[in-house]
């Protein structure tokens, strides 16, 4: 069961989840599976865990997706 909750807080603590990634494109290829409303609140989690480099590359994948649809 702990191995199981642990897994969990892996999916949903942005310090943890960016260890799963070998490079910024990976991250961002992650970000971009998501939908507009996904990356809006991983955009808070980011910010709430300080992770502000992330936070840049969760914005420009937003911000590009927003300028598209215009």
């Amino acid at each position: 069961m702990e191995d199981l909750i642990g897994m969990y807080e892996d999916f949903i603590e942005p310090t943890k989840i960016i260890n799963h990634f070998k490079t910024d494109e990976e991250f961002i290829n992650w970000c971009e599976m998501g939908s507009n409303d996904d990356l809006k609140w991983a955009l808070i989690a980011f910010e709430d865990a300080e992770e502000y480099i992330h936070c840049a590359k969760i914005k420009k994948v937003l911000d590009k997706r927003l300028r598209v649809k215009k």
